[in-house]
């Protein structure tokens, strides 16, 4: 078994930023449980969820165009394409915070207050993963984790403490400040690309509602994905109750945990992915995929042990008041982490290859069988997180077929274990 020792290097550093980032974040939630218990983080996760979906329908697909269109541009020129993109994606916001506020108002009965810092909190949150994209395309894309993965959640540590724990305002607030902490952050490393433009006026190129343009594709297939994220948590809060919700969540950050191995590949190859196949150079993206996932599998082996030790020195699970069959919807999750390793970047190269359709058909799926999932884990009436976490990774496994052959069709793509076994 080669191992890409050069790979594991460059790995690293971004790992260890990200590693930091999730102590954070888990600090965070038992800080917050502690304060406010389970069903009130229940909550919390719902609405920022809900958040995140609207911020991605601000966001019109650039994140995930702006790799490709801006893989073979110099300095001026991506400067330019981001800014008109942070435009739209401002003016977009600005059209969607009547459905926001009708929502906070009538859902989750927010009062004013709540209502106008989740507000700021949204403006800020739309352009969050745009900046966070143009960051990965620079020489700072070691770092591309610090603004939002760390600086964020430490921020909001910091204001969970700060202030006082009488409602759930308290925990936008927070959320809000380390929102905007972590846009100055990334202000501060791209300062260049922020200086204003010199008009305010809108490239409608970039603007082409049509089912065949590629930004629109990608803006349903993204939107797509942070509502499946939204969806999967408000269905389960509404079958199951706030608490069970709150429970998923902390599932779900675990699970984080165990992509981050995956998510930090993603975020130091999108770039080079994109390039390949702008090229057309499919055979070095098969040769790459390959040669990073031996390494890849180690370090999520590293991952797991560590976490398993942790869990049996300090019961982490108990301190965040996990039920017994949240620890077996984990241990689903964690062999899905690996079976994702073992296919490799296939979302990633759906997006760099231009077959968005096939990624809002997978999506699209995904969507259907959370709430197949829900409604049968309910009718078995035992074990339901389980049951629901184990018909979700069922259907994701298949999903990832899919994608696979397709991407096999398209640029030639074989899945590194499918090259390893052969």
């Amino acid at each position: 078994m080669s191992i890409n020792l050069k790979f594991i290097k460059r790995l690293l550093t971004p790992l260890v930023l990200k590693g930091f980032g999730m102590v954070i974040s888990f600090c965070s939630i038992f800080i917050i449980i502690d304060r406010y218990g389970l069903e009130i983080f229940g909550q919390y996760a719902q609405s920022v969820s809900f958040l995140l979906f609207l911020s991605g329908v601000a966001a019109y697909g650039y994140p995930q165009s702006f790799f490709r269109d801006s893989a073979l541009m110099n300095f001026f020129q991506k400067k330019r394409l981001f800014n008109q993109m942070l435009l739209i994606t401002f003016y977009i916001s600005i059209i969607i915070l009547p459905v926001l506020t009708l929502y906070f108002y009538f859902i989750e009965e927010s009062n004013l207050y709540q209502i106008f810092i989740v507000i700021i909190a949204f403006l800020i949150m739309a352009s969050s993963r745009l900046r966070f994209a143009i960051l990965r395309t620079t020489k700072h894309v070691r770092f591309a984790e610090i603004p939002e993965q760390i600086v964020k959640p430490l921020v909001l540590v910091i204001f969970v403490l700060i202030l006082p724990s009488d409602d759930i305002g308290s925990l936008y607030t927070a959320l809000c400040i380390g929102l905007l902490t972590a846009f100055v952050v990334n202000v501060i490393f791209l300062r260049r690309y922020y200086k204003l433009p010199q008009s305010f006026k809108i490239n409608g190129e970039l603007v082409v509602i049509n089912i065949k343009n590629t930004h629109t594709q990608l803006w349903m297939s993204n939107g797509l994905i942070l509502f499946k994220d939204f969806f999967e948590l408000f269905i389960i809060g509404l079958l199951f109750g706030d608490a069970v919700s709150g429970e998923y969540k902390l599932i779900l950050q675990i699970y984080v945990v165990l992509m981050s191995v995956f998510n930090t590949m993603a975020l130091i190859n999108s770039h080079i992915f994109a390039k390949l196949i702008a090229s057309k150079n499919y055979h070095e993206v098969n040769k790459k995929a390959l040669s990073e996932m031996n390494p890849s599998l180690i370090l999520l082996a590293i991952l797991i042990l560590s976490i398993i030790i942790v869990e049996f020195l300090f019961n982490i699970t108990a301190q965040l008041e996990m039920s017994e069959i949240a620890k077996y919807a984990v241990i689903v999750f964690m062999v899905f982490s690996i079976i994702n390793i073992a296919f490799g970047p296939v979302s990633q190269l759906l997006v760099h290859s231009r077959q968005i359709s096939k990624l809002i058909t997978m999506t699209s799926v995904r969507i259907l069988s959370v709430f197949c999932s829900a409604i049968l884990a309910d009718l078995i009436g035992v074990y339901q997180l389980l049951f629901f976490a184990l018909f979700i990774v069922f259907i994701d496994i298949f999903v990832l077929l899919f994608a696979s052959r397709s991407l096999q069709k398209k640029i030639g793509y074989i899945t590194p274990i499918y090259q390893q076994l052969n």
